[in-house]
C-alpha cells in the first residue's frame, strides 16, 4: 500500500529529530489538544502516559546518547476514520551511549496511531514492541553464518 506523502514526512521528520538529538521539538509531533501521551518506548517497562515524564524521557535520553540514528521503514497504514489512521511501522536504530567504546543497534516494531490537525498528521499515541529474544538471537547466528561464508543448502 503506497504511503500518502504527508504521513511519510511526520516519519522522516522525526527521523531527523532522533539524529539532530533536539529533543525539545519531540511534543510537536503531537496533537496539540492531548491531555496526556501515550507513548511507550521499547527500552520501558511502564507506558508514559503525562507529558513531564515525556520530558523528562526525552531529558534522559539526551544525557545518555552520543549519537543516534532511527529509521522508520516500512510503514504500513490503516485507516481508522477520515482524520485518524493507524500506522504500523518497523524501526532501525543505532546508537552509541555515553561511557560505551562500540555503537550499538537493534530492530523493534511499532503502531502509533495519527490524526489530521489542520492538514498535518500529528501522533496521538506511539508504541514501539521488542522482538521475542529468540528472534534477536536466530539473526544474530545468521549474521556469523553469513560473515563465515557458509552459503544456504537449496
Amino acid at each position: 500500500m503506497l504511503v500518502d506523502a504527508h504521513i511519510h514526512k511526520l516519519f522522516t521528520e522525526l527521523e531527523v529529530v532522533w539524529r539532530s538529538r533536539e529533543y525539545s521539538k519531540m511534543r510537536s509531533f503531537w496533537v496539540k489538544s492531548l491531555e496526556a501521551p501515550l507513548y511507550l518506548p521499547e527500552e520501558r517497562k511502564d507506558f508514559i502516559t503525562s507529558w513531564a515524564q515525556f520530558d523528562e524521557y526525552f531529558v534522559g535520553n539526551a544525557k545518555a546518547m552520543r549519537d543516534i540514528i532511527v529509521t522508520y521503514q516500512p510503514l504500513t497504514v490503516m485507516p481508522l476514520s477520515q482524520s485518524q489512521k493507524i500506522v504500523a511501522f518497523a524501526l532501525e536504530w543505532t546508537t552509541q551511549i555515553v561511557n560505551e567504546t562500540k555503537p550499538i543497534g537493534g530492530s523493534v516494531r511499532g503502531v502509533a496511531v495519527i490524526e489530521n490537525e489542520a492538514g498535518t498528521w500529528k501522533l496521538r499515541s506511539y508504541i514501539e514492541a521488542p522482538l521475542a529474544p529468540i528472534m534477536y538471537m536466530r539473526e544474530l547466528y545468521e549474521t556469523v553464518a553469513k560473515e563465515r561464508g557458509f552459503k544456504q543448502i537449496p
